[in-house]
């Protein structure tokens, strides 16, 4: 599970969901947005290989590729 800032929700999830479908081709995961119990929206990732922090493929490789576009939006943000 991974928390998005509202200001990148639109950036991580891509035109229609190309970018969550681009990760999940490239991690071997599937992912999706689903609110927690206080409504707060959150990406949640599936598959069955953990992986690793620094190796390709898993649920790990997807968390680091989504955090990574999280920090690319971050950093276009504060550039702008």
């Amino acid at each position: 599970e991974v928390k998005i800032p509202a200001n990148c929700k639109g950036w991580v999830a891509g035109n229609r969901g190309s970018e969550l479908r681009r990760m999940e081709q490239v991690s071997g995961t599937y992912m999706f947005m689903a609110l927690d119990e206080r409504g707060d929206e959150r990406l949640l990732i599936f598959g069955v290989n953990k992986g690793t922090r620094s190796g390709q493929g898993g649920r790990l490789h997807a968390e680091r590729l989504v955090k990574d576009l999280i920090e690319e939006k971050l950093l276009k943000a504060a550039a702008d």
